[in-house]
C-alpha cells in the first residue's frame, strides 16, 4: 500500500510538471505569415468584414513604444468583435466571465529572421477547459478565425 501511493503521490508530481510545462505553448498558436504586417492586416480586416466581424480598433505597438523611446520590430495587434458571438457570450450569466477576453485578439509580429509571425489563443483549447456553453460558443469563433487567417498563413 505504500509503495502504491508513493507512486500516486510521484506520478501525480510528474504530471503536473509535464503540464506546467507543457501548458503555456498550447495556450498560444503560433504561425507563420505569408504577408508583411500591414499586408496581413489589410488581408485580415477583408476577410473578417466578409464573414462579419468587425475590428473596432488595431494597435500599432511599434508606434507607441517607439513615441516613448523604445524601439521594438513591427508589431500589429488587431481588436475583432463579432456581434453574435459578443452577444451570445454577454447575454448568458454564466458566460458573462468570458468578458475579460474580449475582444478576440490577433498579433502580427516581425520576428528576429526578418518573417511575420501570427499570434492567438488558442480558443478551441480554452472553449474545452471551460466547457458547456462556452466550449460550445469557443468552437464556433476557433472555426471563423481559422478561415479569417487562412489565406495569409504558409
Amino acid at each position: 500500500m505504500g509503495l502504491f501511493l508513493l507512486g500516486f503521490i510521484l506520478g501525480v508530481v510528474v504530471l503536473g510538471l509535464v503540464m506546467w510545462k507543457v501548458m503555456p505553448n498550447m495556450m498560444i498558436i503560433t504561425k507563420p505569415c505569408k504577408y508583411s504586417v500591414d499586408e496581413a492586416v489589410e488581408k485580415i480586416e477583408n476577410r473578417a468584414k466578409e464573414l462579419g466581424w468587425s475590428i473596432p480598433h488595431i494597435y500599432d505597438i511599434q508606434k507607441n513604444l517607439e513615441e516613448k523611446g523604445y524601439k521594438v520590430r513591427k508589431v500589429k495587434i488587431l481588436s475583432l468583435c463579432k456581434p453574435e458571438f459578443a452577444y451570445a457570450f454577454l447575454s448568458e450569466k454564466d458566460s458573462r466571465k468570458i468578458a475579460a477576453g474580449m475582444p478576440c485578439r490577433i498579433a502580427l509580429c516581425e520576428g528576429e529572421d526578418g518573417k511575420v509571425y501570427v499570434y492567438r489563443f488558442n480558443t478551441g483549447l480554452m472553449g474545452k477547459m471551460f466547457g458547456g456553453r462556452i466550449n460550445e460558443l469557443f468552437t464556433k469563433v476557433a472555426t471563423e478565425e481559422e478561415q479569417i487567417l487562412k489565406e495569409i498563413l504558409q
